[in-house]
């Protein structure tokens, strides 16, 4: 009996997982739009273009000082693996924040901009706390307590809202929005240190630490090659325009990437899940089983929600950001699509990873970074919804080099696998679009908030029966799951049959 409710206890605790990590993207996207009102208070558009430029740079640091700790812990066997991996990751954040921090102090008197210098030392800060965090992220998935690492980014980002929030009343300026970083870097990883009771300090060992770095120098120069693709076009902006028309571009892609995030997240995490167990159970022929039908779920459940962005974009930044900002929409709405496009991209590093393929991740990013600096380069000069455009291009030419990732890892072909399930979703999606956009056009003199909610509500009217007209397998097994509260695994595994 015991060991028949452990399967039962490990699926709940998955599909509480899922459901925390939504609700702390949802959290986070929510809480850093509050305090981007509250900012308009107190800043201009170009102080939001500043902070945008520092905070981008810190942010890609972070990104190299985690090195791929939580995928490495989570792939992991054995806990003297994972041990130096935590310890390399607080060593990795500490070198990378004191060179930051020399860096900031070299930039404040060179550029004789000592505010500057004073917030990019505060972002600084949470580099080394950003990579232990990570590591212990990984340490929570490997004991299934997913669930606990959305309830602590949870409250994180309301403690630091709170920071920002009081700081911008305090009269802290631009300084505040460092503030609130800080403040959510540090309870965050506090309360994960607390959760995991587990910080253990080993004996380095040269061959533990080779095999880390192989598999971590993979993941680094693909996160760091992610980086620039996804933020080479704000430097760009930044560079030949200034900081006040980088507040404007940020402004338009904020509520796109805002969205794409929440769903980002939790289909990376529902990808290793779900790819680990069928690489655990059927090796290889587990992965290429399971992919149609994740692929699938991902689609289903991503794709709607970005593509209606897309088509009610005009209505929505009125609403939200007001009048002045709806010239922003058309840049929001490419941004949107290029998102719903690129909803697997969170497929082929675990399949890689899973397989031992790793050392393909960098060239397959290589590849599609290439790609994405062409197209930028030649439509940067036209200006930022041209930069948009370029997003959504390279989304489309790098899915053939997803597919070469899903083939070379685990022998999936697109064609035979998966794309077949594809097709009633895009069906679905493409008729939700139509009305969406009808109902925009029909009701374009009417108040911004009223065509809006009149677009949210006919959108799901058509979605939701046509989608389960068009693919009732899948659809059941997703809302048998999701009232059964069985793991996003379920809905894989019903499709499947």
């Amino acid at each position: 009996m015991a060991q028949s409710d452990a399967p039962e206890a490990q699926q709940s605790n998955s599909t509480s997982g899922v459901a925390w990590t939504v609700l702390a993207r949802g959290a986070s996207q929510v809480a850093q739009f509050v305090l981007l009102m509250i900012a308009t208070r107190f800043l201009s558009v170009a102080d939001f273009g500043v902070f945008a430029l520092f905070s981008t740079t810190a942010f890609g640091l972070a990104v190299f000082a985690r090195a791929g700790w939580r995928e490495l812990i989570i792939a992991s066997e054995t806990e003297e693996r994972m041990a130096h991996a935590n310890l390399l990751a607080i060593v990795a954040g500490s070198v990378t924040s004191l060179i930051s921090m020399l860096g900031s102090i070299g930039y404040g008197y060179l550029a004789d901009d000592k505010q500057g210098m004073v917030l990019m030392l505060m972002l600084s800060a949470w580099i080394m706390p950003a990579a232990l965090a990570a590591a212990q992220e990984g340490r929570l998935t490997v004991l299934n307590q997913v669930q606990r690492i959305g309830q602590i980014q949870t409250a994180a980002e309301v403690l630091g809202l709170a920071a920002g929030a009081v700081a911008f009343t305090s009269g802290a300026g631009l300084l505040s929005l460092a503030y609130s970083k800080l403040a959510y870097q540090l309870v965050a990883v506090g309360l994960l240190l607390l959760s995991s009771r587990w910080c253990p300090l080993v004996k380095f060992k040269r061959e533990v630490c080779l095999e880390i770095v192989k598999f971590s120098k993979d993941v680094v120069a693909t996160s760091m090659t992610n980086f620039g693709r996804n933020n080479v076009a704000l430097y760009i902006v930044g560079a030949f325009a200034g900081p006040v028309e980088v507040g404007l571009f940020r402004a338009g892609i904020r509520l796109s990437n805002a969205m794409a995030e929440v769903i980002a997240e939790p289909a990376r995490i529902y990808a290793w899940s779900v790819l680990r167990e069928a690489n655990r159970k059927g090796g290889t022929a587990g992965i290429r089983q399971a992919m149609g039908p994740f692929s699938n779920t991902v689609l289903l459940l991503g794709a709607p929600p970005l593509i209606a962005l897309a088509a009610c974009s005009e209505s929505l930044i009125t609403v939200v950001l007001g009048a002045k900002w709806s010239a922003a929409a058309p840049v929001a709405a490419l941004v949107a699509i290029s998102r719903a496009l690129g909803l697997l991209r969170c497929t082929y590093t675990p399949v890689l990873a899973m397989t031992n393929k790793m050392a393909l991740l960098p060239k397959i990013t290589l590849i599609g970074t290439v790609v994405d600096l062409v197209s930028l380069a030649i439509f940067a000069p036209f200006g930022a919804l041209w930069i948009a455009v370029s997003r959504v291009i390279t989304s489309v030419v790098s899915m053939p080099l997803q597919f070469y990732g899903w083939r070379q890892g685990a022998g999936i072909d697109w064609w035979h696998d998966v794309h077949s399930g594809t097709v009633p979703i895009f069906v679905a999606v493409s008729a939700m679009a139509a009305a969406c956009f009808g109902v925009g056009w029909a009701l374009s003199d009417v108040h911004p908030a009223w065509t809006l909610a009149s677009q949210i509500a006919v959108g799901i009217v058509v979605y939701f029966p046509l989608i389960f007209i068009l693919a009732p397998s899948l659809s059941k097994g997703i809302l048998n799951a999701v009232l059964k509260r069985k793991g996003p695994a379920a809905a894989v595994s019903s499709a499947s049959t």
